[in-house]
């Protein structure tokens, strides 16, 4: 309701101000894909996270059964544990590993910015060994 009344308070523009022709030069999408593939920063980026994609969907789907099978969680504890562990450490993982690339790229190194992805595997396998065993 409010907002409905608020809505009534705006002024429009005057008619015409804002018909004013924009020539804008729209590069053609054939002419960007092949300039982007010939990027090797980009080409290196897009295959960088195909494999992480392909390792995490492996990951997220071997995890379930792992500790249905040799922890003996019910189905449904060993669902939230898993859920609530990804959500957590990705969000600590991707706030961290932003905070660490700003941090890298303001000192001039920005190429190393990139290295805050390698302590994905590391941190993901600590977690996974250590927190089945608190259930």
């Amino acid at each position: 309701m409010l907002l409905a009344v608020l809505v009534l308070l705006l002024r429009e523009p005057a008619r015409g101000a804002s018909e004013h022709e924009v020539v804008a030069q729209v590069e053609p999408v054939g002419a960007t894909l092949s300039t982007l593939v010939r990027t090797r920063g980009f080409a290196t980026m897009i295959g960088g996270h195909a494999l992480f994609t392909i390792a995490t969907q492996a990951l997220s789907m071997w995890s379930l059964g792992f500790l249905v099978r040799v922890h003996h969680l019910p189905l449904t504890k060993a669902g939230l544990f898993i859920r609530v562990l990804t959500g957590t450490v990705g969000l600590v993982r991707v706030l961290g590993g932003g905070a660490l690339s700003d941090l890298l790229r303001r000192s001039g190194r920005w190429g190393a910015a990139t290295l805050h992805r390698a302590e994905r595997a590391p941190v993901r396998t600590a977690v996974d060994r250590a927190g089945p065993r608190r259930w």
